[in-house]
């Protein structure tokens, strides 16, 4: 059954899965003005569909082998926190999925994977430590990861799940030359939660309230979500089990490659079209 004649290649790319029901095609003029048709597939899902779309971008795809050749775990559990389409666990070198893993979006998983996964490379090749700076390398190359994707014929993930929003801001920001502006929304982000943690000190009696707060300023210390990597030394210090001098060393010097090849990305690319999703 045909739907609807759409008039550009990009209307034709979000109504493949927006507005294109299994088992249905779409018609479209494209920009040269041949008539294509689209033959609506039934929507993939489950971790095994979100591989085979991460390996169809070149990003994901050095993601994908990474985790096969490091047999790195892809495991459904219960400690995904709400919102997140994965998690990696710095110190078992596990992938964790929300436990419904096999009846969610494969393209929404496949960024997820891009991400987690950028962290077990950081944390097994480039042994990096944890901090705002992986966070915020590992943003962008999901998100490269997901305009190739895309570029592959990957469907866009759904606007509601995941994601959806942060991708969209991530391209504005390539637009404008630039990956500064998400880099400081991911440090806010951390600060909302870190406020919303302290906040529930104030519903508990003062020793716990005490206790809480204790343990929020040993977690910046672990996780130096401060900033930068300039104050890991400084850092290093308080909690010497953890912050060796080659460790923070190595972290500066992968964060200081992936800025290197960001900036690169993003001169090549940031005239194109990322509308589409």
């Amino acid at each position: 059954m045909l739907g609807a004649i759409l008039t550009s290649g990009l209307a034709a790319s979000l109504a493949s899965a927006q507005s294109c029901p299994a088992g249905t095609s779409l018609v479209f003029i494209d920009d040269a003005g041949s008539e294509k048709i689209i033959h609506c597939a039934k929507p993939q899902k489950g971790p095994k569909a979100a591989l085979r779309a991460l390996r169809r971008s070149e990003m994901g795809r050095r993601i994908a082998d990474f985790i096969s050749e490091h047999d790195i775990p892809i495991l459904p559990a219960g400690d995904v926190p709400s919102g997140s389409g994965a998690v990696f666990l710095w110190n078992s070198k596990e992938i964790h999925l929300p436990q419904n893993a096999d009846e969610l979006d494969a393209t929404m998983l496949a960024v997820a994977l891009a991400h987690e996964g950028t962290h077990a490379i950081q944390a097994i090749q480039d042994e990096m430590v944890q901090c705002i700076e992986s966070e915020q390398d590992a943003y962008f190359v999901h998100f490269v990861a997901y305009v190739e994707m895309r570029r592959a014929g990957v469907p866009p993930i759904p606007e509601s799940g995941p994601f959806a929003r942060d991708l969209l801001l991530m391209a504005h920001t390539v637009k404008q030359g630039s990956f500064r502006s998400f880099d400081d929304l991911v440090k806010l982000g951390y600060e909302a939660q870190r406020k919303r943690v302290l906040g529930v000190g104030g519903r508990l009696r003062p020793v716990w309230r005490g206790v809480l707060r204790a343990s929020v300023r040993v977690f910046d210390f672990l996780y130096d979500y401060s900033g930068n990597t300039e104050t890991l030394d400084r850092k290093r210090r308080h909690v010497a089990y953890w912050w060796d001098k080659t460790s923070v060393k190595r972290t500066q010097a992968a964060h200081t490659r992936t800025l290197g090849w960001r900036d690169t990305w993003i001169n090549a690319h940031r005239h194109e079209d990322f509308s589409g999703r």
